[in-house]
């Protein structure tokens, strides 16, 4: 079954050395880089490509 919400199914923090926040307090390019920002980037795309085909699809559907 490829439900996330399947019995059994089993989740794994990811492994980063350190955690996602930027340390605010380091100089411009000593700190270590965002590695989930460019998962926020490919989500928002995917929520926008996901948006225009639906509105493609059926334009009405908030009228109905």
């Amino acid at each position: 079954d490829e439900n996330l919400n399947a019995p059994g199914m089993h989740f794994v923090p990811l492994a980063f050395e350190q955690n996602a926040m930027p340390d605010m307090k380091a100089k411009p390019g000593s700190a270590a880089p965002n590695r989930f920002y460019m998962y926020g980037v490919v989500a928002r795309l995917a929520l926008l490509a996901a948006s225009l085909e639906l509105e493609r699809t059926d334009p009405d559907a908030e009228a109905a």
